[in-house]
């Protein structure tokens, strides 16, 4: 089920692009940028940093607080946060967000904020463009301004195997 908002896009740095020619598409360096490994779900990829570092610079929803790891997550901690999230996501839909675990691409970076190690969840819609050819939801970490209830984002406590903090984009 299709419940977010069409956003207003001011994608970093990816949409800007979407409104270039071809020809100057292909040029541009995004493209060039190699496409992550998909995750056993095949719905999400995982950022190292420094790539990772650019999910902290959110637009319209709370940008995620530490410092990114440069220890990505590992495997297993993203098995087993992907057997987690399907569940976490039935148990919190909103009256106005009717979600499934299906209907969602994940980015993943590694948070550390004291003594925890969190992995942060950049998630967007996966009928949306990011899906094209091109794969720009691999290559890139993808920040979208506005978006409402369609793009959102989320921490999983490694130890705990708990998730936390969520906050959702701003609506169109």
């Amino acid at each position: 089920m299709n419940s977010h908002v069409s956003p207003r896009f001011a994608l970093i740095p990816a949409l800007i692009l979407s409104s270039l020619p071809l020809s100057a598409q292909e040029n541009n360096s995004i493209f060039r940028l190699p496409l992550q490994p998909v995750t056993a779900s095949k719905r999400g990829v995982v950022f190292k940093a420094p790539a990772a570092r650019e999910f902290g610079r959110q637009c319209s929803r709370q940008s995620p607080t530490g410092w990114w790891s440069s220890v990505p997550p590992s495997k297993a901690e993203i098995q087993a946060l992907e057997a987690a999230l399907p569940g976490w996501i039935r148990a919190h839909q909103l009256k106005n967000w009717k979600a499934s675990f299906e209907v969602f691409r994940y980015q993943y970076g590694a948070l550390v904020r004291g003594k925890k190690r969190l992995i942060y969840i950049n998630a967007i819609p996966a009928d949306d463009d990011f899906g094209s050819k091109e794969q720009l939801w691999r290559r890139s970490p993808l920040i979208v301004c506005d978006g409402g209830t369609g793009f959102w984002g989320l921490e999983f406590d490694v130890m705990t195997k708990r998730f936390q903090n969520v906050d959702f984009n701003g609506p169109a």
